[in-house]
């Protein structure tokens, strides 16, 4: 029975190893030119897409994000050149800012949605009813000019 929990708990720790391995193999043979491009390209995805994450998805860039201004910042930073130093260091910042964003369209969008719609019931029943009132009112104005045509054309006539 020792053995067994023995072999079980060596069993857990070299899963827990394996899987947390994983992670760290994605960056294995990187340079710091190969660090900087998937960095990047990492941003450039998480603000184009970051509308449609959810938590699961924003886990991972969040899990993928500490790898890149930890784990492999402490790694590179020695070899980046003054220029890469300036762009790597906004990249946290422009991160946070597209989950920030995320969660205000959220929340804005929860917390306005029913005042928007009614806004925009009403403003289609104040153009639905001033397009009555116009189009009645321009179909007697449209009266009004032919008849002052007509009585011109008649005064023009008699001279």
């Amino acid at each position: 029975m020792k053995n067994a929990n023995l072999s079980l708990f060596l069993f857990s720790i070299l899963l827990f190893f394996s899987l947390s391995s994983c992670q760290y193999l994605e960056y294995v043979g990187m340079n710091k030119d190969d660090y900087v491009q998937t960095y990047r390209a990492f941003l450039e995805e998480v603000q184009n897409d970051y509308q449609n994450y959810d938590a699961t998805q924003w886990q991972a860039a969040d899990d993928k994000m500490q790898q890149f201004t930890h784990t492999l910042h402490k790694r590179f930073e020695k070899d980046l050149n003054f220029s890469e130093q300036l762009e790597i260091s906004k990249f946290p910042i422009m991160y946070h800012l597209s989950k920030y964003k995320q969660l205000v369209d959220v929340r804005v969008k929860r917390v306005y949605e029913q005042e928007g719609q009614m806004l925009v019931r009403h403003l289609t029943e104040i153009m639905d009813s001033t397009y009555t009132i116009y189009d009645g009112f321009d179909s007697n104005l449209r009266e009004m000019l032919f008849r002052l045509k007509c009585e011109h054309e008649k005064k023009g006539k008699r001279r």
